[in-house]
């Protein structure tokens, strides 16, 4: 019993940063998608912006 209590603690810590890690890489993956989704965004606006100047260049 004794020896099934320690490696019960073991097994324990290494599924405890197991986890962390998991968490911790989960956060980057989130930050890395968020950063991603802001920088198409930002050319989807430029983009715009500039096809509606082309377009008002041409008409007018």
């Amino acid at each position: 019993m004794l020896r099934f209590g320690k490696t019960q603690k073991i097994e324990d810590i290494s599924d405890r940063g197991l986890q962390e890690k998991q968490t911790y890489h989960l956060e980057r993956i989130d930050k890395n998608v968020k950063f991603i989704s802001d920088v198409l965004l930002a050319v989807v606006l430029i983009g715009g912006a500039s096809l509606i100047c082309m377009f008002l260049g041409l008409v007018w």
